[in-house]
């Protein structure tokens, strides 16, 4: 009887154990790494967003650049919206500015390059001499309509980008204290 006495406490003190065991790791070792993990893809995250917001600000900036497409990270900001719900509202808007700006740059480019050609012909307003034949055809009113249609979509194109550049730099402000306040 002794015997199965021991086996008996032996297998439940075994049980206990066990379930010890996987208590602790369920209850208090995974969730610590599950912790760690999201903050670790937080900051990545938020680094990634920083250094992208920068280097679009800089694009803002050049004249040079300014029909460049802007970057973005694409990724859910799930993460950043549990920690810091107002930074990822913040996040969400300046992304969809960006993509409404790519945009706009891909249709300019789209609908630009089929008239290529009437943009290269003489503007009679600047007083550039052309051919009587391109009057007659009509070729120098279409140049005409088309290159004030191409300043007026420039000028829409830099007013969302002067739009763009607070904003970016508000986020970036946030996004940096974010990534002090999280480190």
């Amino acid at each position: 009887m002794i015997a199965v006495d021991t086996a008996i406490v032996s297998a439940l003190i075994s049980a206990v154990v066990a379930f010890l065991v996987i208590a602790l790791k369920e209850l208090v070792l995974e969730p610590r790494r599950k912790r760690r993990e999201d903050e670790q893809l937080r900051r990545e995250l938020i680094s990634v967003w920083l250094s992208d917001m920068e280097s679009n600000v800089s694009t803002l900036k050049d004249s040079h650049r300014r029909l460049d497409r802007l970057v973005y990270d694409d990724r859910p900001l799930d993460r950043i919206a549990s920690y810091r719900p107002d930074l990822a509202k913040t996040m969400t808007e300046v992304r969809c500015r960006i993509k409404d700006l790519n945009e706009l740059l891909e249709l300019y480019d789209a609908v630009l390059a089929p008239q290529l050609h009437y943009l290269l012909m003489p503007d009679p307003r600047k007083a550039e001499p052309y051919p009587p034949k391109l009057g007659e055809s009509g070729d120098i009113e279409t140049s005409l309509r088309i290159k004030d249609w191409q300043k007026n979509w420039l000028d829409l194109i830099e007013k969302r980008r002067s739009e763009l550049l607070p904003q970016l730099e508000n986020l970036i402000d946030l996004l940096k204290q974010a990534n002090e306040t999280d480190c």
